[in-house]
């Protein structure tokens, strides 16, 4: 508050009344302010005490019930948050139990270094839709990293990835040739068929996940041979890895692209668990992908670390022409795309991808040998990250009642026990795999 004004000087003495009178109501006043910050930094004191005392209030109940954060098996937990300071869980810090969830690769945390690339741009403001600077140096990224003057677009799932993806390259009066397990046509309820508003998948069948060239030739004689009443030929899609865990040769894909091109379609690779693929074929992303004959990838990075980041990748400059129309009007363009764009860099930016895709796969072999050890049928080699086994129903039983996750899969013909899918991911440590393999020895 400011002092009232003095009345005006009228004599050589009344100016030094009103000097004095001025200066004594300028102490006044910031005596009276001094004191009310006092009294609010007092009041904000106590409120911040009373917050951190009932956090930890909290921690403490949390922990006695054994809450857990984000997986009900006991492995991230309450007492592993800084309430002074709050952030993401980090995995070696919280991981004082035996994981229990062998059921997906996306049941894992968002990575550390993700996390700190999100805090990174989540300063100021930057342009939108994509024109930030994040999202240029991932351009610039994706162009080195595959050798090749790329289109990349950020998105948020990999059913967007997909099925966007094919929007580009199928009509929709088109036919899209993949895998009768392939997630397409599997697990994404129709969103490709959606969103390139009718296009037909044709499913091809094997035993072990992959498509060979061989089987395209029939299938499109016969579309051609119907003309205007079948859907016209117009790309494969290849899962790489594959749902069986399997993973294409360099030589395999080559000979699978060239068949398709031959006929005049586009090829399209679902690459969710692309990093696996890429530490088990220990080759660099140009030789996996362009120089196979890929036209455009589905490149997958939540399974492998982060929060909710996928790219579309296009090798081929004009089947991008419209795509940002197209992911546009399918919704998924972000207006502040730094997020997802700072997400991939931090996963591409280091090798941070191949890191995390090795630890899964080495903790996959190690499961399937123990599996081995104790009797138990693999079902198909462990190429990546997933370990599909015969489990008796049983076992199956009595790993659910110690709270083991994981997924039985369609038993493939002749087998007469159930079969399981059991997935290792980045976060996982030899002793989560050990104590799975200890329960299984306890209970065969």
């Amino acid at each position: 508050r400011r002092a009232a004004p003095a009345a005006p000087c009228r004599s050589p003495n009344a100016g030094a009344a009103f000097i004095s009178q001025l200066t004594s109501a300028q102490s006044s006043t910031r005596r009276r302010v001094g004191s009310f910050a006092v009294t609010v930094a007092d009041v904000l004191a106590r409120l911040v005490e009373k917050s951190l005392v009932g956090a930890e209030q909290l921690a403490r109940r949390a922990e006695s019930r054994r809450v857990d954060l984000g997986c009900k098996q006991g492995t991230y937990r309450h007492d592993a948050v800084d309430y002074r300071n709050p952030r993401l869980v980090r995995p070696e810090v919280c991981m004082s139990e035996a994981r229990r969830s062998f059921a997906s690769d996306t049941v894992t945390p968002m990575a550390a270094e993700v996390l700190d690339a999100l805090a990174r741009v989540n300063r100021g403001t930057a342009h939108s839709y994509g024109e930030d600077a994040e999202t240029a140096r991932l351009t610039t990224l994706a162009r080195e990293l595959f050798e090749s003057e790329v289109a990349i677009f950020p998105v948020t799932t990999g059913t967007a990835a997909n099925a966007l993806a094919l929007t580009a390259i199928a009509p929709p009066f088109g036919a899209v040739y993949c895998h009768r397990l392939a997630h397409i046509n599997t697990d994404e309820c129709g969103a490709p068929e959606f969103y390139t508003g009718g296009a037909k998948l044709l499913p091809l069948d094997s035993a072990d996940g992959k498509i060979r060239p061989a089987q395209l030739a029939a299938p499109i004689a016969h579309a051609r041979a119907m003309g205007v009443h079948h859907v016209k030929p117009a790309a494969i899609s290849l899962s790489q890895a594959t749902e069986w865990g399997t993973v294409y040769t360099l030589a395999e894909v080559a000979a699978l692209a060239a068949e398709a091109h031959a006929h005049g379609l586009a090829v399209h690779m679902d690459g969710a668990r692309f990093a696996n693929a890429m530490v088990h074929l220990d080759c660099t992303p140009a030789a996996a992908t362009w120089k196979c004959g890929i036209d455009v990838l589905s490149l997958g990075a939540t399974k492998n670390g982060a929060l909710a980041a996928e790219a579309v990748i296009f090798f081929k400059p004009e089947l991008a022409r419209d795509f940002e129309r197209i992911r546009k009007r399918g919704g998924h363009l972000w207006a502040k795309t730094r997020f997802l764009s700072a997400q991939l860099n931090a996963c591409l930016g280091d090798g941070l991808w191949l890191r995390h895709a090795r630890t899964a796969n080495t903790l996959a072999t190690r499961l399937a040998q123990g599996l081995q050890s104790c009797g138990i049928a693999l079902l198909q080699p462990v190429d990546a990250n997933e370990v599909f086994a015969a489990f008796p129903a049983p076992l199956i039983a009595a790993l659910r009642a110690q709270e083991f996750e994981f997924y039985e899969w369609p038993a493939p013909p002749g087998l007469n026990s159930p079969a399981v899918r059991l997935v290792t991911a980045f976060d996982m440590r030899e002793a989560d795999v050990d104590a799975l393999l200890a329960a299984i020895r306890q209970a065969s």
